[in-house]
């Protein structure tokens, strides 16, 4: 497979979780080696984290604590964030020291210190947080140490583009606070972020002319947002009330802005070509075809409306997509989310069709961020293997000139 120099395929989970383990002098040969391979990602990956003030950071990570541990609890630790506090700034590193009675944690970033807040407290106090209970008994004296924690790569993904559907649509924000908590006490840095991608949509397409009715056959209902974001149906279990969109927005600035406050660099939705079918009585010469049916549903609430990559629609709409997150929440991330084909086949097995659409999908992105990384699930590959030859996965691949592929499978 040919690589264009700004390419960056990530082909498993495994590579991402194992850019091999680095000391705390430094990144191994390993990883000195991948950043010397892909320096724009590196550099995007520090522009975005540099949003956020290290001093906002640190009061993020200050609030923090006062939400896990009782007020003379948390007066125990003591935090500084300093990016520049160790050798690659990319990297989340801090360094713990204990003298029984206090906990000083320097990190080059929230995430840094929350993670090592939480390597002191799980493996020096025995102590717990997880989703379903929190074990938070301190000792009267801590023990002495100084270690330093370094996470073994850049960034640490989490999260499934179905856990919406699974999870979190039901969540408010006290329950997403605690999850961005537990994230960051994870050391989670790469999440998604997909909440109020609807209203985004409803605005876009408002402007080319559709209305409530015609979106009404277009959305599916909360329970089945991930599986309508990817095409593989329409309108079920739908509509969606103004009042849930509207609120929505809301709560994405919330979750937004808590994980930009602790250096988290959120992933957010990208347009990877479904379209509404009312969309042709707007532009009846526009060119597209229909995906396979999906899991059994009825033809009238599956078979999605996928543009052709000839369609000049299909970048602009791409484009306008993002510059509507832009407007709503500012410039938040450079890392957007597509998936295409999520158990569907397209009606060709043509190299140049899937190519196309890979190229047509990043240049909506590209237009409206020229320092745009795609991130997308490699679970297609793996769930229609038959299909997906490696002639194919390879004309997918290298139609752009720069994609983040995490295959989460």
């Amino acid at each position: 497979m040919t690589h264009s120099p700004r390419w960056i395929v990530y082909l498993s989970m495994i590579l991402v979780t194992t850019l091999a383990s680095a000391d705390a002098d430094g990144p191994s040969p390993f990883q000195r080696n991948f950043l010397d391979q892909f320096p724009d990602l590196h550099k995007v990956i520090l522009k975005t984290k540099a949003t956020t003030t290290p001093d906002a950071q640190h009061a993020a990570v200050e609030a923090l604590i006062r939400r896990l541990l009782p007020p003379k609890d948390a007066a125990r630790f003591l935090f500084d964030v300093n990016p520049s506090a160790f050798s690659d700034p990319a990297v989340d590193t801090a360094k713990i020291t204990s003298n029984g009675k206090v906990v000083r944690i320097l990190g080059n970033s929230g995430t840094a210190c929350t993670f090592a807040l939480y390597d002191f407290l799980k493996y020096q106090c025995g102590c717990q947080v997880a989703w379903s209970g929190r074990q938070l008994t301190l000792p009267a004296v801590f023990p002495v140490i100084t270690r330093v924690v370094r996470k073994a790569d850049w960034l640490h993904y989490y999260q499934n583009v179905c856990t919406a559907s699974y999870s979190s649509v039901w969540w408010n924000w006290t329950r997403w606070e605690q999850e961005i908590d537990w994230m960051a006490l994870q050391g989670i840095n790469f999440p998604l972020a997909f909440t109020g991608q609807e209203e985004m949509w409803r605005r876009v397409y408002s402007k080319r002319g559709l209305n409530d009715d015609d979106l009404a056959g277009f959305f599916v209902g909360p329970a089945f947002l991930a599986w309508g974001r990817m095409g593989n149906i329409r309108r079920w279990d739908g509509p969606l009330s103004a009042h849930w969109l509207n609120g929505q927005v809301e709560l994405q600035h919330k979750i937004l802005e808590r994980m930009a406050s602790l250096g988290i660099i959120p992933i957010l939705p990208a347009f990877g070509g479904i379209v509404p079918e009312a969309l042709q009585r707007i532009y009846p010469q526009m060119k597209y075809s229909r995906l396979q049916s999906w899991s059994h549903f009825p033809d009238n609430m599956t078979r999605s409306y996928l543009l052709d990559p000839s369609d000049p629609l299909y970048v602009s709409l791409g484009q306008e997509f993002i510059h509507e997150m832009q407007a709503e929440y500012g410039s938040v991330t450079h890392f957007y989310n597509a998936d295409t084909f999520n158990e569907q086949r397209p009606n060709t097995s043509s190299p140049d069709f899937v190519r196309e659409v890979a190229n047509a999908t990043y240049r909506g992105m590209i237009q409206a961020d020229s320092e745009a990384i795609w991130v997308m699930q490699g679970w297609l590959f793996v769930y229609d293997s038959d299909f997906w030859t490696p002639a194919l996965i390879e004309a997918f691949l290298t139609a752009a000139p720069l994609v983040n592929w995490f295959g989460c499978t």
